[in-house]
């Protein structure tokens, strides 16, 4: 199964949306082009039969000149921007709301979660006198969970509201032979850096991650209130913990599993109730790279070792955090970007609030998205398109005289 980064059934939604704002269906030449007032029209002062490619594409040539230095561009870009400002738009929507003392939203909406965490988020000066705070508020039930279970459960319960890193990072995506319906995938333990980092012991690499978890990750602890000893055995602690996942992994494509035979494998934890926790119901099955890591893994889920894995996943969502948290926080995390891959950009703030409210709580943006912006019409348009597809697929391969005609027939199913 492809693993392509968060694509949910909504990011579909929202790709059909957008390319039908202005679409129109193919004309009686089969060829698909879209009306004058969109990006791409045709050239009035061009015959396509002189220059087609001209002709069609003029408005994007003049909307996306190329420098004498040339450059690039590709229709993703526009839709990606497009719909960045859309969603800026329900965000800073809901934030208003919040803030509005004429309405009032439910506490438990998307509309306030998104709100909230965005006005967390722009605000630099709240973030520094309050994010902190917020932060230990959220991850207390976590931090003084005693037993496995509990600590799993709140895990679950943060993963599911907020979008916390856990032991188990589970999303649900969109079949890749079949995008109406959806399956549970299982990934890769956050190991705050590379899993390819962890598979030589390279003296060199073994000084970066010494620097990455006891100098950077150690620095977040000291500036959310651990003393710099704390700070640093922490950082040992969580290093050598994700080391030893990491290279008790083994490779492979992701294959299906059901939950009973999951079970087997993560003894120590009932995973049907922390499934349940994250999605209200009970998956039959999930898919999963290995198994080796999860064995692992269960044999840290003893009540033994929870303090190591409280500190695991204190540092680890902390330091994903680190955008809607304090300066200094800030600062630490720009420095050792430029320090590690020479990135010194600084991204807009508002910007930058605005992804990491939709990345953090997709569900609640997918949801308010495709209210404001997918409907019935668009669905209608996204299908027929597809159908238009298939059948000159089909075409094309009956004209093909290389294959036998059982082939073709075998194509065209």
């Amino acid at each position: 199964m492809k693993k392509q980064s968060k694509i949910m059934a909504v990011s579909l939604l929202v790709t059909f949306s957008m390319i039908f704002t202005g679409c129109s269906a193919a004309n009686k030449e089969k060829v698909i082009l879209l009306p004058n007032n969109a990006v791409m029209s045709q050239n009035s002062s061009v015959k396509r039969t002189d220059d087609y490619y001209a002709a069609v594409n003029e408005k994007v040539f003049k909307e996306h000149e190329q420098g004498v230095d040339g450059g690039n561009w590709n229709w993703f870009w526009d839709l990606e921007d497009k719909v960045y400002e859309e969603q800026k738009k329900i965000i800073q929507t809901a934030a208003a709301s919040m803030n509005d003392s004429g309405k009032n939203i439910v506490q438990v909406s998307s509309e306030y979660k998104i709100g909230a965490l965005y006005s967390m988020a722009v605000d630099q000066n709240r973030r520094d006198a309050e994010g902190i705070e917020y932060f230990n508020k959220l991850i207390k039930p976590v931090m003084e969970a005693k037993t496995v279970q509990e600590f799993m459960d709140e895990l679950a319960s943060l993963q599911y509201h907020y979008g916390f890193q856990t032991l188990l990072n589970t999303e649900v995506l969109a079949r890749d032979d079949n995008p109406g319906e959806y399956i549970v995938q299982l990934n890769d333990l956050d190991f705050g850096v590379g899993k390819e980092e962890f598979e030589d012991e390279d003296e060199e690499v073994e000084e970066y991650l010494a620097m990455y978890f006891e100098d950077y990750l150690g620095s977040l602890l000291k500036s959310a209130g651990w003393t710099e000893d704390q700070a640093k055995q922490v950082g040992r602690n969580v290093l050598a913990f994700v080391k030893e996942i990491a290279r008790s992994q083994s490779k492979g494509d992701y294959t299906k599993i059901s939950i009973d035979k999951l079970q087997e494998v993560l003894k120590n934890l009932d995973l049907k109730q922390y499934l349940g926790k994250i999605y209200q119901t009970i998956p039959m099955e999930i898919y999963a790279k290995e198994t080796g890591s999860l064995t692992k893994l269960n044999e840290s889920l003893t009540t033994e070792n929870l303090p190591l894995l409280k500190d695991y996943v204190y540092t680890i969502n902390l330091n994903r955090l680190v955008p809607y948290l304090t300066s200094d926080m800030i600062k630490a995390k720009q420095e050792m970007e430029e320090d590690d891959i020479g990135d010194a950009e600084t991204a807009d703030v508002e910007k930058t609030a605005v992804k990491q409210t939709a990345e953090l709580l997709k569900w609640d943006m997918g949801k308010l998205y495709t209210e404001q912006y997918f409907d019935t019409r668009k669905k209608v348009q996204a299908q027929k398109l597809v159908e238009e597809l298939l059948d000159e697929y089909k075409t094309m391969i009956q004209e093909e005289t290389w294959l036998s005609q059982n082939t073709k027939n075998k194509a065209a199913i």
